[in-house]
């Protein structure tokens, strides 16, 4: 009975609020209209990023591994077989993470942007993976500055 009359009231509460269903909708938030300059200048900032990333991580790799080759190459006897096997995988690893931001920094180089520029002042089709970047950064581009640790990151 208490848990009926609890419901009620509840229920009842709403009568006394004022409507809001009764209220214009709100505008719908006004979006920037981005200009061809806007357009291009993403399209600079996707490659300078993927640039950047490539090189730092691609050298950082080349760094570890002639280590990691040597290391594989001459397991240490007492090790035992595990560890040996270990720095064969993790000498394998680094290489193929190695050739892949290699390949990475060769698609986003300064000749693949011109390219890729030219193209979308003709209005043809762009590559797919600089379209999924630049959808990415045009979502960056468009929203509104936040506070914080995002903002030195959005800034790339």
């Amino acid at each position: 009975m208490k848990l009926l009359l609890l419901v009620a009231a509840l229920l009842g509460m709403g009568n006394l609020l004022p409507g809001h269903a009764q209220q214009a909708p709100a505008a719908p938030s006004a979006r920037p209209i981005l200009t061809h300059e806007d357009s291009v200048a993403v399209l600079h900032r996707v490659f300078r990023y993927n640039r950047r990333g490539g090189r730092f991580v691609g050298l950082l790799e080349g760094a570890l591994l002639p280590s990691a080759i040597i290391g594989a190459a001459n397991p240490n006897p007492s090790a035992g077989r595990f560890v040996a096997g270990a720095q064969v995988v993790s000498a394998t690893m680094i290489a193929v993470y190695f050739v892949g931001n290699m390949v990475r920094w060769s698609r986003y180089s300064q000749r693949h942007e011109r390219e890729v520029i030219e193209r979308f002042e003709q209005h043809s089709a762009q590559p797919r993976y600089v379209q999924r970047n630049f959808d990415r950064m045009l979502v960056l581009a468009t929203r509104p500055p936040r506070r914080g640790l995002f903002t030195k990151l959005e800034r790339l």
